[in-house]
């Protein structure tokens, strides 16, 4: 039996999701035998033909994963079509560990939905069984919505009353993705089969931590003080210059030891061209090769992500970037252009950092109760410990503290661009997978020792072993998948109103006017208070 994802519909966009879970796919084109494809994804342009091989395939004991357009053409049947601003688990729900999944679109509902709800409290995902086999029923393309560029400012859950916020993606690219990876799971259990996948992490490490620093308009003191702080407590930092603020004193930079040095503007600004921003990102790298940092890594101004920035951040030849407006919370994942994909990997951080806390008026225990939450959400979910701090926020307490608590057992501390390298190498892993009895054969391309495993059984327990050609299931350490992260019970307040988001930009506005930076008027302030 063969441990292998069938992709049937446009093939660019889930193989992106099925890479980053790290599952063998494959494109159905003609036969969809249940034991060549331990489960299948369907895009929403399937034709009549794969509705008919869907169906044969079900009937024989499958697993479908899809749209509830998909579904009804499948069932002959309908929907019910409706907006839903976001959807969340609990852990009762078999879609543990999800959270809250900011969806933002015109959905269609499966009308025997069963669960996970919507902001209204009403079911939008289908779990069960048809015509012998097994389906899971999402309210959307999962591959399509994915893609969706949109950016909107959101406030992030706090344990505090006031809501820090940030500029973001729209959809929540982190959690569609943890739902894709969790019904995949739930569908080959259903069938009785093992899940197996490339794990996320070096070995069996339940996480990494990584320490991006963008160096905004920071002075010599203020980034000698920050880079002694993360000597003495051993965190691999990544410092993104400010070209043009610092172009005086580049020279720290090349002298830092023990540091990852990346790029972040000269121009503190993000333009819609590609000539423009390439234009601004070129003449940085020229200052920093001058000063002999030869930069891998760039993250671009407020953590803006437009595709004229994407596609200039490829012509400069870096091998990864960084911004929140793109993803956050997340796994890396490559960017698309229409069909093309980016060769520069995106690796998404938490986008809260403690200048944002600062604009909320938190107290330094306000701030360590803030990233302690942040930090056990994290690693209950398996997302990655990525923060960032500019080195004019202070708070150094704060930073101490967030640098013992990622100390853990099993996580691995890593350099943004070591990471990033590490993940592009387990990519090319691209393992095939069959099941027989107790046993795993396995065939992958050569690929870093440190890439592993995960496999998990319908009794609730996992494993993570090394990549070898024949593993026996029952010569291996098996534990009990982690228990699932309880949302607060007011954790959806985070979505409600939050009145703090328009006062800032207004005083934002109004204080950049005063320094004459720049000119405002009556449409603009109103602008800023949507």
């Amino acid at each position: 039996m063969k441990l292998n994802i069938g992709i049937v519909g446009k093939s660019e966009r889930w193989e992106s999701l099925l890479e980053q879970e790290g599952v063998p796919y494959a494109r159905v084109t003609d036969v969809l035998l249940p034991e060549e494809f331990s489960a299948v994804v369907a895009g929403d342009d399937v034709h009549d033909y794969d509705l008919t091989i869907m169906r044969n395939y079900l009937s024989k004991g499958g697993g479908v994963l899809c749209s509830a357009k998909v579904y009804a053409e499948i069932r002959q049947t309908t929907y019910n079509s409706e907006f839903i601003r976001y959807m969340y688990s609990d852990p009762s729900s078999h879609f543990f560990n999800v959270g809250l999944v900011d969806i933002q679109s015109r959905c269609r509902v499966a009308w025997n939905a069963n669960q996970l709800r919507t902001e209204r409290g009403s079911f939008c995902v289908h779990k069960g069984v048809f015509n012998n086999g097994h389906v899971i029923v999402l309210p959307f393309d999962p591959a399509e919505l994915s893609t969706n560029a949109r950016i909107s400012t959101k406030s992030f859950y706090s344990p505090e009353q006031r809501l820090p916020f940030e500029r973001v993606s729209t959809v929540s690219r982190g959690g569609i993705r943890k739902l894709v990876a969790r019904s995949l799971e739930i569908l080959h259990h259903h069938r009785g089969l093992p899940y197996a996948h490339c794990w996320y992490y070096p070995a069996d490490a339940k996480s990494v931590f990584a320490f991006r620093i963008d160096t905004d308009q920071a002075r010599p003191g203020e980034i000698d003080e920050l880079y002694k702080l993360a000597l003495a407590h051993e965190v691999p930092a990544a410092w993104f210059v400010d070209v043009k603020n610092q172009q005086l004193f580049l020279q720290m930079f090349s002298s830092m030891e023990h540091q990852e040095i990346g790029a972040h503007c000269y121009d503190h600004k993000v333009f819609d061209s590609v000539q423009q921003n390439e234009s601004n990102i070129r003449l940085a790298l020229s200052l920093l090769n001058k000063a002999e940092i030869k930069p891998e890594g760039f993250v671009a101004p407020f953590g803006a992500w437009n595709e004229g920035l994407g596609k200039a951040i490829r012509n400069c030849g870096f091998v990864y970037s960084s911004e929140f407006a793109y993803d956050y919370d997340n796994l890396p994942s490559f960017p698309l252009f229409g069909t093309e994909v980016s060769n520069v990997l995106q690796t998404p951080i938490h986008p809260i950092g403690i200048g944002s806390l600062r604009r909320q008026g938190y107290s330094t225990e306000q701030m360590i109760r803030y990233f302690d939450f942040i930090t056990t959400m994290k690693l209950s979910t398996r997302e990655p410990l990525i923060f960032y701090h500019h080195p004019k926020d202070g708070y150094h307490e704060v930073l101490k503290h967030l640098f013992e608590i990622v100390r853990q057992p099993r996580v691995a501390p890593m350099f943004l661009g070591e990471y990033a390298n590490w993940w592009k190498r387990r990519l090319k892993i691209k393992p095939q997978i069959e099941s027989s009895g107790s046993t795993l054969r396995v065939s992958a391309n050569k690929g870093p020792d440190s890439c592993w495993l995960r496999i998990s059984k319908p009794d609730g327990t996992e494993t993570f072993s090394a990549i070898r050609n024949e593993l026996n299931m029952e010569k291996l350490s098996w534990e009990l998948r982690p228990l699932p992260f309880a949302l607060p019970p007011n954790y959806v307040r985070a979505r409600n109103f939050n009145y703090r988001i328009p006062l800032t930009r207004t005083v934002d506005m109004i204080t950049r006017a005063m320094k004459g930076e720049v000119s405002v008027d009556v449409k603009t302030l109103r602008n800023k208070l949507k």
